[in-house]
């Protein structure tokens, strides 16, 4: 590429970071790198970016066990598997991969380009990043999501998908990530500065002059007002509502249980539990297991895989009872569970209840539902409580071990438990069974 060439293709930082300014972005809140991240690439040389490429090209491919990759394909491809980095801010408008920063353009560019070579036979996302901007964000996710019976794709999490890049991450067939890694923060922000005060107190004022009631609407010199904060609002509530129903169509969860994250940051193991993530495994290994799964399906569009890693070759015909597939049979049947009763008829006026009864007990859903039924519904709670209790008549009924009538409030037995530590002990108090220490 020519000097010229390369002056043309300079993107347009300021556009980049006037896209950040009071807009909705999906970003990891406890991300600290966004500034350095822009100034990198405000910076950025293109040459020596260029040449950086073709190195981490090649640690990439070693990352997954490959001794290289070939020099002959726009992406990272050896044997048969294409690479496509999602790592630093994901930015729109942005047609390449510089470590720092991913084009949400160079994604959609280099899948399309891994989808129409006959020599790919699965597309890997390598995922590194903590989020990045909402425009081009979806689009890149339904261009995934939508090409799933076209080939199949693995993303594979090395250590960060938080955010914009958990949306792409979620759209893939399997979703894996590494035992240190963290997923989650399924939520938006919008972020505004008011240097007023610090400008008074230098001694200077800003006096703006305009025309349309709306001209400087989010200027950095004055508080929000209470209009302009609500239209922002607005604009973050509809990006988050396309993100909710995006997770729960590509994890196949209901949009009450994404919500109920609450754009909290997982690690893997919870993670696993949630149903946000599919298997914990190192690079290596997941491209192998899923190889090996490929490899041995007479229907491709069936990819399961288990939290065991089954090397490429081994003789699967005749395997001891898989344990790891018993357990993430009890997760998918726990999350099933939890998914009918928030999302059941009975629910819709006692969401509260619906999502204790859920969460925290083994109850089963007609159980739940019995509870639910005898409930008052929430929106017409008194404080005063009646001599009759029909939910603990309910609950009495039911025969649970765990859930009882009180002083008509809901308690946990152990308020320090995480949700997903009372989930899976609930699981064992029904089943008897530890999916990890099997």
């Amino acid at each position: 590429m020519s000097t010229s060439t390369r002056k043309a293709a300079r993107p347009n930082f300021r556009a980049i970071v006037d896209g950040l300014n009071l807009q909705a972005a999906m970003i990891a809140p406890h991300y600290t790198g966004l500034a350095a991240a822009l100034q990198e690439l405000a910076d950025a040389d293109y040459s020596l970016e260029e040449a950086a490429w073709e190195i981490r090209r090649n640690e990439i491919a070693q990352a997954y066990g490959f001794q290289g990759a070939k020099s002959d394909k726009p992406f990272i491809f050896s044997e048969g598997v294409a690479i496509i980095p999602v790592h630093g801010v994901l930015i729109n408008r942005f047609q390449y991969s510089w470590g720092s920063v991913t084009g949400y353009n160079f994604i959609r560019a280099q899948h399309k380009a891994a989808l129409a070579d006959s020599d790919v036979k699965l597309i890997i996302h390598d995922h590194n990043s903590f989020g990045g901007m909402v425009a081009g964000c979806f689009e890149t996710v339904d261009l995934i999501y939508s090409n799933r019976s076209v080939k199949p794709t693995l993303a594979v999490v090395d250590a960060n998908s938080y955010s914009g890049s958990y949306a792409l991450s979620s759209a893939a067939n399997k979703l894996v990530v590494v035992p240190s890694a963290g997923v989650g923060s399924i939520g938006v922000m919008a972020m505004h500065i008011n240097f007023g005060k610090m400008l008074k107190d230098f001694g200077i004022e800003v006096s703006l002059v305009y025309a349309g009631k709306h001209k400087v609407d989010g200027n950095p010199f004055e508080s929000l007002p209470p209009d302009v904060r609500k239209n922002i609002q607005s604009s973050i509530d509809k990006s988050y509502a396309v993100f909710v129903n995006s997770v729960a169509r590509n994890r196949n969860l209901s949009a009450d249980a994404v919500k109920a994250t609450e754009a909290q940051t997982y690690d893997a193991d919870d993670a696993l539990s949630l149903g946000l993530i599919d298997a914990v495994q190192t690079p290596s290994e997941a491209v192998a297991a899923y190889l090996d799964e490929l490899s041995g399906s007479d229907d491709q569009q069936e990819f399961e895989m288990s939290k065991a890693t089954t090397q490429p070759g081994a003789d699967t015909k005749e395997q001891p009872v898989d344990q790891a597939a018993i357990a993430a049979s009890a997760r998918k049947a726990e999350r099933e569970r939890m998914s009918a009763i928030m999302n059941c008829e009975e629910a819709k006026d006692k969401p509260k209840l619906a999502s204790h009864l859920a969460m925290n007990t083994e109850m089963s859903v007609d159980e739940a539902k019995a509870v639910l039924t005898a409930a008052a519904p929430e929106k017409q709670e008194v404080a005063t409580p009646v001599q009759s209790d029909p939910l603990a008549a309910a609950m009495a009924a039911t025969g649970s071990p765990n859930v009882g009538a009180g002083d008509g409030s809901i308690k946990d037995e152990d308020p320090n438990k995480s949700a997903v530590s009372r989930i899976l002990s609930a699981q064992r108090d029904a089943t008897g069974f530890d999916p990890f220490k099997q």
